[in-house]
């Protein structure tokens, strides 16, 4: 995806695997004094099903630009089981998803995946918001060293 090309372009390796996308998160998100989030253990662990760890990891990139005050930490993981007909916590989480897509795409990230795919924790969807993600951060970084080039070269 283009997502990916522009990490490799951004990145020293060649290839920016699954794995190296997840650690990265999970090593931002560890060294983020607002996060309440923990590790992932891969891009289907249903805690992502909340959306919370989307905003804090975005918060950790860009914690001027994210309000944490947005996220909607009461909620509980989708269940799993197909015999719960009453969900009382997916307003939030489909709230929780907007607030990142929107803000990912205010950041310029380019992403085509919808709250609900989030929600379900659709494993293209989720690894491509990752991917938008570190794709920003790693944009951010490369810019703040080409500033500090040319005033200090």
């Amino acid at each position: 995806t283009s997502k990916l090309s522009k990490l490799l372009s951004l990145s020293a390796k060649q290839t920016v695997s699954d794995c190296d996308i997840l650690q990265w998160a999970n090593l931002t998100i560890n060294e983020c004094e607002y996060s309440k989030s923990k590790s992932l253990t891969s891009f289907k662990d249903n805690t992502l099903s909340t959306c919370i760890f989307y905003g804090e990891l975005l918060k950790a990139i860009r914690p001027k630009h994210i309000d944490l005050s947005m996220i909607y930490y009461d909620v509980k993981p989708k269940s799993m089981d197909s015999n719960s007909f009453i969900d009382r916590h997916k307003k939030h989480r489909m709230c929780n998803a907007r607030y990142a897509i929107s803000m990912i795409r205010r950041f310029g990230g380019e992403i085509f995946v919808t709250p609900m795919n989030l929600c379900n924790v659709e494993y293209k969807s989720v690894l491509s918001v990752f991917a938008s993600i570190m794709t920003i951060a790693m944009s951010d970084a490369q810019n703040d060293n080409d500033h500090n080039q040319i005033y200090y070269d």
